[in-house]
């Protein structure tokens, strides 16, 4: 079991990590005017599927992460995608009450620097709704990359974990 819950914080940690990185080289490489309507905060289709990408591709590499970490326990994998479903939707919930933003921090003007950004970027609701549900699938699909063949290690606990 302390594997397991090891597993789904690492898991958890790595996905986080990969999302930072990612969508900061995204954000320094195409810059504010690709990933910013015109003269606001309000994001893009294209960085919405960036955002989409990134984050797929860190929920696979959290799955693998917490697959290994925890001997492909299926309470860890489960542990995993009922955090990272918990977490989006406390976050979409968020996104649903927030306020609207003040007409001085709704404007952009020039270049931004990438945190300042990223706390003043206003998605669509519907983004923040389905960004766990990617997040469940791609810990999935990582957690699979990376199953036992044969047989091998049924995803039980027993077996002198610790």
């Amino acid at each position: 079991m302390v594997r397991s819950i090891i597993g789904i914080i690492v898991g958890y940690i790595v996905m986080f990590a990969v999302v930072v990185v990612g969508l900061s080289i995204g954000f320094l490489a195409l810059g504010a005017d690709w990933a910013y309507e015109p003269g606001t905060f309000d994001v893009t289709m294209g960085w919405i599927l960036l955002m989409f990408g990134v984050g797929f591709v860190a929920a696979i590499v959290g799955g693998i992460v917490c697959a290994l970490i925890s001997k492909h326990s299926k309470l860890g994998l489960n542990g995993l995608v009922l955090l990272v479903v918990l977490l989006g939707a406390l976050s979409a919930f968020a996104v649903y009450k927030a306020p609207a933003p003040s007409p001085e921090d709704a404007v952009r003007a020039g270049d931004v620097a990438v945190f300042e950004a990223a706390s003043k970027a206003v998605q669509p609701l519907w983004v923040a709704i389905v960004n766990p549900i990617v997040g469940a699938l791609g810990v999935i699909l990582g957690a699979t990359f990376v199953r036992p063949k044969h047989g091998a290690g049924d995803g039980g606990e027993a077996g002198g974990e610790s």
